[in-house]
């Protein structure tokens, strides 16, 4: 039987070599995040400026962060490629924290070429494709006007960059951004304590580092710098480990503080960066929180261990496990 000969058009041709280029430029070329000791481009886990990323496909958003990545749960070959270089090269020019929102769209897109298509091919992204994975968006992220933005920004790229030969540089978002932003900033606003309420907490707060205050005011002064440091549900103030500080080296050599706690909702823990101008605070913060809490954590330890002993506070009277109890 005689072999089977696909010819490829000059366009096609050209987006392959403009891809490839890409993809070699983003590899060899740029060094974002080689200093990182545990950086490997081959890797489906890669380390930032900003935290870990994986390179999943939709099936292994499931993942837990924790754990290793098996191979059919990552990007396609070669639609992972690009999706490195994308990530790698746009970072280069500008250094965000909004990554995720970047991967989201390559995660959507490689879906919806996978779904119409068959396969993940780049250089075959249409509007279409685009078309599809807003489609998909709302049923997994919550974020669409962020991403759905995101998403315009990649297909504007592979289509300014020639990678693709449809018109992909000219597809728009379908979701209505000034009706969002503005429902999302009025939801926002009602959340919002009042600012004579912030005021009395942040005097609070500042009186502590003069006088000894009583554990309610230590407690609720204490919990408002935290949620002011980091967004985060309220609740999730109870899951707190004592170590919930970290410090990090950034892309300029500065020390950046993160909070890292529990979130029982997704089950995982997250890291947010906390502003420089309240990193004091809020190590203040966790110190008195973990003065008010010391012994409680202390008891919850002792029976956690299954002891078959009276916990021994610090104003227990010195005498024998097993001596009755008697009235006042």
């Amino acid at each position: 039987m005689a072999n089977v000969i696909q010819f490829k058009s000059q366009a096609e041709l050209s987006t392959s070599k403009n891809l490839a280029a890409f993809i070699s430029v983003a590899k060899d070329k740029i060094m974002l995040w080689s200093s990182y000791e545990d950086f490997d481009w081959a890797s489906n886990i890669w380390p930032t400026h900003f935290r870990r990323i994986r390179f999943h496909n939709l099936e292994g958003r499931s993942i837990h962060f924790t754990k290793d990545l098996p191979v059919d749960l990552s990007l396609s070959y070669p639609f992972i490629d690009f999706a490195k270089a994308y990530l790698r090269y746009t970072q280069q020019i500008k250094q965000t924290t909004t990554i995720a929102r970047t991967i989201a769209a390559l995660i959507l897109l490689e879906s919806a070429l996978i779904q119409l298509d068959g396969k993940a091919d780049i250089t075959k992204a249409h509007k279409r494709h685009f078309d599809k994975a807003a489609e998909m968006l709302p049923h997994y992220y919550k974020a669409k006007l962020e991403i759905g933005l995101t998403l315009e920004i990649l297909a504007t790229n592979i289509g300014k960059w020639h990678i693709t030969v449809a018109g992909t540089k000219y597809w728009k978002h379908p979701f209505s951004g000034m009706n969002t932003r503005r429902k999302d900033l009025n939801e926002r606003e009602k959340k919002l304590p009042a600012d004579d309420a912030l005021l009395a907490l942040a005097e609070i707060f500042a009186n502590g580092y003069t006088c000894d205050q009583d554990d309610g005011d230590v407690y609720i002064s204490s919990q408002t710098c935290l949620l002011l440091s980091a967004p985060q549900r309220i609740n999730e103030g109870r899951w707190y480990r004592t170590d919930l500080l970290r410090e990090e080296k950034d892309s300029q050599g500065n020390i950046q503080v993160f909070i890292a706690y529990w979130v029982a909702k997704n089950g995982k823990y997250v890291r947010k960066e906390v502003p420089a101008t309240m990193s004091k605070h809020t190590k203040e913060a966790v110190e008195r929180l973990k003065m008010i809490t010391d012994q409680s954590r202390k008891l919850a330890k002792h029976y956690e261990r299954d002891s078959k002993t009276f916990y021994r506070h610090k104003n227990c009277p010195n005498v024998s496990d097993d001596q009755f109890l008697t009235r006042l």
